[in-house]
């Protein structure tokens, strides 16, 4: 038996369930239509990499946590900060 295949299946869903809630409300926080809170959201995600750690078969390449980004928004207007805009932690 692979280690793949030694995963629990409860995990196994708990796990695509949490990638495609990431990927859904990553798109809408894109599209300026967030759902939740930034902090649930870090909540998501630190439940799918902790999974990841867990279960390091788990991780494939469509997991978020190698997404970065995405393509800017064309429905915000641009704007000149006064000062540099720094980088968050997550």
């Amino acid at each position: 038996m692979s280690k793949a295949n030694s995963i629990p299946t409860r995990v196994r869903a708990q796990y695509e369930n949490l990638k495609s809630d990431i990927l859904r409300h990553d798109s809408l926080y894109y599209e300026g239509k967030p759902e939740i809170s930034d902090s649930s959201f870090d909540q998501l995600r630190q439940e799918l990499k902790e999974l990841e750690r867990l279960y390091p078969d788990l991780h494939d390449l469509l997991s978020p946590e190698l997404l970065v980004g995405a393509p800017p928004s064309t429905t915000f207007s641009k704007v000149e900060h006064g000062e540099k805009m720094l980088s968050l932690d997550n």
